[in-house]
């Protein structure tokens, strides 16, 4: 019983397609999109391209850690939030981590120091 040399390439397709395309979205997609959201959440400028940068970021990398640098004691409380966003003497420095990670472990971070203090109620999603 002879294989033709077009089942053997149908074969050889369906095996090869898939674990070309995993590889290609973890090893090449992922990393160049995540240096990406990284590279916009540290090099913006102004208050703007803070906000579209972390709107970007929250809508396409799923940021699911916010850390502060100097946080009230629980964060996530929205009243210890509001005083620090309103105490002009504080900077309100983040460190952004997504859910997925580079192709070594470890998660890709983002760290910024707030120009408009104000936008971290993009990330928190008030």
């Amino acid at each position: 019983m002879r294989i033709s040399r077009r089942a053997k390439l149908t074969i050889a397709l369906v095996l090869w397609i898939p674990i070309a395309g995993f590889f290609g979205y973890y090893l090449l997609y992922e990393p160049v999109k995540f240096s990406y959201l990284i590279h916009r959440v540290e090099s913006a400028n102004t208050p703007a391209e803070e906000r579209a940068a972390f709107e970007l970021s929250k809508r396409w990398g799923c940021c699911w850690e916010i850390h502060l640098e100097s946080p009230p004691k629980i964060w996530l409380d929205s009243g210890g939030l509001d005083a620090v966003v309103r105490d002009p003497q504080r900077k309100l420095a983040v460190e952004l981590e997504w859910l997925e990670s580079n192709p070594s472990g470890v998660p890709y971070r983002a760290y910024r120091t707030l120009t408009d203090k104000s936008n971290i109620y993009i990330l928190r999603g008030r």
